[in-house]
């Protein structure tokens, strides 16, 4: 197990019981898995291989989901974005866990430069450094995944949002599209699904002249899908010329809640049928707001332990490092 540096040492441990006593109150109806993102390795403190395996190694937690956006920022060389990849790929391939990865707007080194085809990297390049060993999982293509826990009948799906952030890569929006729905349609009778990717919000500024998380009618259209899911609904997802049919009149599970990252902050939202979507602030040290978070101390890292008790309905989020722990009521 990696050493958890010395400042973070009581902080983990009180957490660790926290968390293992939030798991025991549910008494076994739950799910609970580790969610991290925005790692920006080249600003990252690299404490979170530590903190992660030391909460796997002291916690029942065995999934670990990183958010996505393991590159930095945009590198003239795609070989400098490659070995990025795979610094951050060797932090955690020998965590005793099941690493699950999400593709962020970063990760094919095309952030501010979507114009710039060949300096990006190719799917598979990205395949390589970011998802090639992650646990078992049914892989849709364009780094769209589901895993399933039976105990506590549960689907994760992971969907790739990154790739549009820029319009031009809107292209594979259908592809994304079709994938959800057959894994929503495919979900087994009495489940409960967990909708996880990097982008679900965007960025406005508020009255007060501070930023803040908002949904934007793009990232809406596939909440809006959801809440067709939840309400049983038929219809067409429409993009561009083209559609995708969907008829959820037959379903019989429910998405409970949406989670990602990517603005840098966290924030609460719901879809307008109120599904709760939470971003989660990132776990490198750019703040939101320009200034980088103190070196030496707990707050240069954010590393969140999701338990989502269903017996209670409740969901909880405990924040090791920066940020906040978060409670919420989610609809059965």
């Amino acid at each position: 197990e990696p050493e958890v540096t010395k400042y973070y040492r009581l902080h983990i441990k009180e957490k660790e019981d926290e968390i293992n006593y939030a798991i025991q109150c549910t008494e076994g109806n739950s799910v609970f898995f580790i969610f991290f993102t925005d790692a920006h390795w080249g600003d990252n403190q690299k404490n979170s291989p530590a903190l992660i395996s030391h909460l796997v190694y002291s916690t029942p937690i065995q999934d670990v989901v990183f958010g996505g956006d393991v590159i930095t920022t945009f590198f003239d060389d795609p070989k400098d974005a490659m070995t990025l990849g795979k610094d951050f790929q060797r932090a955690f391939d020998t965590l005793d866990c099941n690493m699950y990865y999400l593709y962020g707007n970063h990760d094919n080194n095309s952030d501010c430069n979507p114009d710039l085809l060949s300096q990006h990297l190719s799917e598979d390049q990205v395949y390589d450094y970011l998802q090639s060993k992650m646990g078992p999982c049914t892989y849709g293509g364009y780094y769209n995944f589901y895993f399933d826990r039976e105990m506590s009948k549960t689907r994760f799906i992971c969907l790739d949002t990154g790739r549009f952030y820029y319009s031009r890569f809107r292209d594979k929006t259908l592809d994304t599209v079709s994938f959800v729905v057959d894994a929503l349609n495919s979900t087994p009778e009495g489940w409960h699904i967990i909708l996880l990717s990097h982008i679900w919000a965007g960025l406005q500024m508020n009255a007060d002249g501070i930023k803040e998380a908002y949904i934007p009618a793009f990232y809406q259209s596939f909440l809006d899908l959801f809440d067709a899911y939840n309400n049983r609904y038929s219809g067409n997802y429409k993009h561009g010329n083209e559609s995708v049919d969907y008829d959820f009149s037959y379903a019989k599970s429910r998405v409970i809640c949406c989670i990602g990252g990517h603005n840098h902050l966290d924030a609460l939202l719901y879809s307008s049928g109120g599904i709760p979507v939470i971003i989660n602030t990132t776990d490198s040290r750019q703040t939101i707001n320009g200034d980088s978070a103190t070196k030496r101390t707990i707050e240069e890292q954010s590393v969140s332990v999701y338990i989502i008790d269903y017996t209670q309905s409740c969901l909880r989020r405990f924040r090791i490092g920066r940020g906040d722990d978060l409670v919420v009521q989610i609809d059965l």
